[in-house]
């Protein structure tokens, strides 16, 4: 999208515009750790932004006042970490440690600076510091060459014109979102109703035999499917697979393959492999779930590997078909979600869950249910494509609209 906006030789400044580099137009100053901090706010106590307050929000405090303190006319930027050189403003409080406080000296308006800093912020980020954990590239960062109308009125407008466009986005990205989440919770939805609408995982304490339609029967989950939790092999173990490394699961594959809501297997989900006999090599077609703090994640695994110690894992009998075990635990995700312990990592409690009974049909309805569902899921992918396709896009408009602005001049000192 970039390139249709910027096309053959870039103009050269307009009168009334200058070049400047970064360090002559603002100050930066690193921020400071605050003690003590607490989660709320307190009597006599200021905001202590850190990098989850980039949202808007704030989510700590502090009473300590020999900090350093930013404005909503400064600028602040991830200093330190993964997401070094992101930028926000409009807060208010003292600064954690691992941001930095731009302050403009006057004679660029804050607003102005922010779309320009928002613009190149690949380019800063290209220039990171540290082997370990990243660090922004100060230096560099004071050394950029900011291109504005010398007339603060001028830069005014320009800030109003993206504002407007910048709002626009942001309740297209809204509407976005809410067209993704329909379609999820479409699928859910019929998921449920599939099942009748009930949650077909019971205890054996709120077993009732009256509750199953005609032909199908309450059966314990674990006289059908055998269960195993996963293992994560220790560096140090010595005894191996005469067959060699073996391919598993991790948490990250089920997430980067979407795991959620997709009824097609996973046929190489990660080319690491293990080689300890202590992992536990599962059958093709083995229904894996997420037993850590993203419960819903079910997928149906389409070759032999293993899984760590985040998920359970369910090798099905001839009495059923493992896909209609997937799609049930799927529509048993709220249930699920409940079972879940733990004051800092929930984990599915997983006493509980050994003694669930399922609502089970004949293999004959399995089969059908099946059917029915590949067909959903087909044009529930569909709609949730085309979704995630206008998301791209509209993510894409803000660096083509700012492009607009700056990247079409160019600056004196480039060939």
């Amino acid at each position: 999208m970039r390139d249709e906006v910027v096309t053959g030789d870039r103009r050269g400044l307009p009168d009334g515009w200058k070049v400047k580099a970064l360090s002559e137009l603002i100050t930066i100053r690193k921020g400071k750790k605050q003690e003590p901090v607490f989660e709320k706010k307190m009597s006599g106590s200021i905001p202590h932004i850190l990098v989850e307050s980039f949202d808007g929000i704030y989510k700590k405090y502090t009473t300590n006042t020999k900090g350093k303190m930013c404005n909503k006319d400064d600028i602040l930027i991830i200093w330190d970490g993964s997401r070094y050189g992101l930028i926000a403003t409009n807060l208010e409080g003292y600064v954690g440690s691992t941001l930095g406080i731009i302050s403009s000296k006057g004679e660029i308006l804050t607003d102005f600076l922010y779309y320009f800093l928002k613009l190149n912020y690949n380019k800063i980020r290209e220039q990171k510091k540290g082997s370990g954990i990243p660090h922004l590239d100060v230096k560099y960062l004071q050394s950029f060459k900011v291109i504005f109308p010398e007339n603060l009125n001028e830069q005014q407008k320009i800030v109003d014109k993206l504002d407007k466009q910048m709002a626009q986005i942001e309740m297209m990205k809204k509407e976005a979102k809410k067209q993704i989440n329909c379609v999820n919770i479409g699928i859910e939805s019929y998921l449920l109703q599939l099942f009748f609408n009930k949650i077909p995982l019971k205890s054996s304490k709120s077993l009732k035999s009256s509750d199953a339609p005609e032909g199908w029967k309450w059966v314990k989950l674990l006289d059908i499917a055998k269960l195993e939790s996963g293992h994560t092999p220790r560096k140090t173990e010595d005894s191996y697979w005469k067959g060699g490394t073996i391919p598993w699961i991790s948490l990250q594959d089920i997430k980067n393959f979407n795991g959620d809501y997709t009824y097609d297997t996973i046929d190489h989900p990660t080319e690491e492999g293990i080689n300890n006999s202590s992992a536990r090599i599962l059958p093709k077609d083995t229904v894996v779930l997420s037993r850590d703090a993203s419960i819903g994640h079910v997928i149906l695994m389409g070759n032999d590997m293993s899984t760590t110690q985040h998920f359970v894992n369910y090798i099905c009998s001839d009495k059923i078909k493992p896909l209609f075990l997937l799609y049930l635990l799927r529509a048993s995700k709220q249930e699920l979600d409940r079972l879940k312990e733990g004051a800092i990592i929930k984990t599915l409690y997983m006493p509980l869950i050994k003694s669930f009974e399922i609502m089970l049909p004949p293999l004959k309805i399995q089969e059908e249910i099946i059917e029915k569902m590949k067909t959903i899921y087909k044009y529930h992918n569909f709609l949730l494509s085309n979704a995630e396709t206008q998301r791209i896009a509209i993510n894409q408009l803000p660096e083509s609209i700012l492009n607009e602005v700056f990247g079409q001049y160019q600056l004196p000192d480039e060939t």
